[in-house]
């Protein structure tokens, strides 16, 4: 459940914390701290505040530290409070009509402000250097590449529980090698051992604390705990990501063996909850480098979006050069893990095809790419430049259209 909840009684100078709070079946856990403003803490423990039995004995505790109050009575409000404030939620509020905010999107299109977003490939992929990219861009406001503009952000955290700060240390002075240093405390780190459940509470007392933006989570295995396939673990998982907002956040997650091996869509590895709790999901291929060592490239496709249509596959290739700096630029994506609508808009982004050129490049059969080229002009997305009239060899030339442009 999350979040902590302060019970405080004025008259007595008393107040109580119950933080990571939990419930399952018959049982409602939770860690309880006892603070006194004349004498300081007067006790602490983990307790079921539906068993009588152990808020009696939390009760005579708190008595041989401090006599003076009624710890019985005071012990019994609190807990009822405390029940009937968890009970009771969120009042309803009216739903009315309104237009999307301006600053609705981190990256335009496709991670949006205040919300789960899941990045997801293979391990060493280079996912770890996108998210912390991603953070640098934001926070100095520079796009990575025209299609990967970050919103301005103020800080960001990093949270860690795969590597260490020396690895991503090493990464930050390659991303700023050829420009500024982000301010300082605007990049922050922390790394854990623990599911994020156990931190939820002190992590969204950072958050709120140090003005927080963007939250990476870096992966989402390790932060489930153990068995991160099952739907338990995912749902709790996911909801703790939910209770940092209104930071944006972004979590890493690998995929199955199998998944990585395939050409077509993968999807986070684990429970299905993953991918349905996540506002938008992107999966990242790394592709074949060509005989250069010394560059990355990834390959970006957006596999789910909630509030929006999906985006364009992109690429983004990091160079890593001699002197210890980090070059972006963007790259083509890789079509061959496309639908054929979508390989045949990206062989049509920015130039004027023939079908049997379409065929060619995309590997299916000129009777196919007819066909999908039909529907795709149905659908408004292509359009034919030129008809073929008379002579041998003369073929029509599509084009990709541009809805804020025309035909491309």
């Amino acid at each position: 459940m999350g979040s902590a909840v302060w019970i405080v009684f004025n008259d007595r100078d008393i107040t109580l914390e119950f933080s990571r709070i939990t419930e399952h079946r018959e049982t409602l856990h939770t860690e309880v701290t006892v603070v006194s403003q004349a004498t300081g803490e007067v006790g602490w423990t983990r307790l079921n505040v539906l068993a009588s039995r152990t808020r009696a004995d939390f009760a005579r505790q708190l008595t041989e530290t401090d006599p003076s109050q009624d710890w019985v009575a005071l012990l019994e409000q609190a807990c009822k409070a405390l029940v009937r404030h968890l009970r009771a939620g969120q009042p309803p509020v009216p739903l009315v009509s309104a237009a999307p905010p301006e600053e609705r999107w981190l990256v335009p299109g496709l991670i949006p402000r205040s919300e789960v977003s899941v990045l997801f490939a293979d391990g060493g992929s280079g996912k770890s250097l996108l998210a912390l990219a991603l953070a640098v861009a934001g926070i100095s406001g520079h796009a990575l590449t025209d299609r990967w503009r970050v919103h301005d952000i103020q800080r960001a955290l990093y949270l860690d529980w795969e590597s260490d700060l020396a690895t991503h240390a090493g990464r930050l002075h390659g991303l700023t090698y050829y420009r500024e240093q982000p301010p300082e405390r605007s990049l922050l780190y922390r790394q854990l051992h623990r599911p994020l459940t156990d931190h939820a509470d002190e992590l969204q007392a950072i958050v709120a604390r140090e003005g927080i933006d963007m939250v990476v989570c870096d992966s989402l295995a390790p932060a489930c705990g153990p068995e991160p396939e099952g739907a338990d673990a995912a749902v709790r998982t996911m909801m703790a990501f939910r209770s940092l907002a209104p930071a944006t956040i972004l979590v890493l997650a690998h995929v199955s063996k199998q998944a990585a091996e395939s050409t077509g869509k993968a999807r986070p590895f684990g429970s299905v909850f993953v991918q349905n709790l996540a506002r938008s999901t992107i999966e990242a291929r790394r592709q074949e480098s060509g005989g250069d060592d010394g560059e990355l490239v990834l390959s970006l496709y957006h596999r789910k979006c909630n509030i929006g249509r999906l985006a364009h596959a992109s690429a983004i290739a990091f160079g890593f050069e001699a002197d210890g700096g980090i070059t972006i630029r963007e790259e083509r994506a890789d079509a061959a893990r496309l639908a054929l609508p979508e390989q045949i808009l990206e062989c049509l982004s920015g130039q004027k095809l023939s079908v049997s050129t379409i065929a060619e490049e995309t590997g299916a059969s000129a009777s196919t790419v007819r066909s999908t080229l039909a529907r795709l002009e149905n659908r408004g997305k292509v359009v034919r430049l030129s008809v073929a009239s008379g002579g041998r060899g003369k073929e029509t030339e599509w084009g990709r259209v541009d809805t804020k442009r025309g035909s491309e």
